[in-house]
């Protein structure tokens, strides 16, 4: 019996893979086990609706094509639900996507979903709204909201903004309340909340996070010179960032940050 499947495309997303997902879906997807239909978004949250919609049909596959802005979008909308959440990478960074193993290929990544498994994973809630992949505050927010406001996408913007916001970006002083604990006040330029490891492009902020064990992965990372924050990009590569003198890490099932206002925030980019 062939599962009912919604592909739903966030056209705007990434370098434009995804123009030509219909094409490929035709020539690499198992319609012997997928009975598929395609909807693509019109606007921010409009993936949310599209995905509520599948549930309330029973659909038992809802597919994100997309980043993991659209990943969050889809997700949001199957939590507690009988539908499984597929994924195919048509973003820039693809986090969660390349934490998975489905790399950047989007035919390649139709072909691994024909004979994908399910699996359970834990989602995270940032001030209610759900998250899959990574929350952050700071230096990485901020980059974020950059990105956001250009019409450019792919690794040399997202390298550019990243090294411009670092040169002009300062620390701020935070409270962080962990699972009850208090811990003094201190300088961060970044906060990162983790249920997954990965930001994107192999870029690994939080190495030691699962996102089946039940607990946030918490990496702070203290007021310090740009040189030395330079110098230990590699550690981002090489999955030992959470070993760099500059960085803390904890694990908990509840973090509370208290800080400065305004202040940039992100939910899974």
């Amino acid at each position: 019996m062939s599962l009912k499947t919604r592909f739903i495309v966030n056209p705007f997303s990434g370098v434009s893979q995804q123009k030509k997902i219909e094409r490929y879906l035709k020539s690499d997807l198992d319609t012997d086990r997928f009975e598929y239909e395609i909807s693509y978004t019109q606007a921010p949250g409009h993936a949310t609706e599209l995905a509520r919609e599948a549930v309330a049909q029973g659909m038992d596959v809802v597919v994100a094509v997309g980043g993991d802005g659209s990943v969050n979008e889809v997700a949001a909308a199957l939590i507690d639900t009988s539908s499984t959440l597929g994924i195919l990478p048509a973003g820039s960074g693809n986090g969660l996507a390349m934490h998975l193993g489905l790399g950047r290929d989007l035919r390649r990544a139709i072909q691994k979903l024909n004979s994908a498994q399910e699996i359970k994973i834990d989602t995270c809630l940032l001030n209610k709204r759900p998250y899959v992949n990574l929350a952050g505050v700071g230096l990485d927010a901020e980059v974020a909201i950059r990105l956001k406001q250009s019409k450019r996408r792919g690794f040399l913007p997202y390298f550019h903004n990243t090294i411009k916001e670092l040169f002009s970006y300062q620390s701020k002083t935070y409270e962080l309340r962990i699972d009850g604990e208090l811990l003094p006040a201190q300088e961060y330029i970044l906060i990162e909340v983790a249920n997954a490891p990965m930001f994107g492009y192999n870029f690994e902020v939080a190495p030691l996070a699962k996102f089946d064990d039940g607990l946030l992965e918490v990496m702070l990372f203290r007021k310090s010179s740009i040189w030395k924050y330079i110098l230990t990009a590699r550690r981002f590569l090489d999955s030992s960032i959470h070993e760099s003198s500059i960085a803390e890490r904890y694990s908990c099932k509840e973090l509370t940050i208290s800080g400065p206002r305004p202040i940039a925030v992100h939910v899974d980019g």
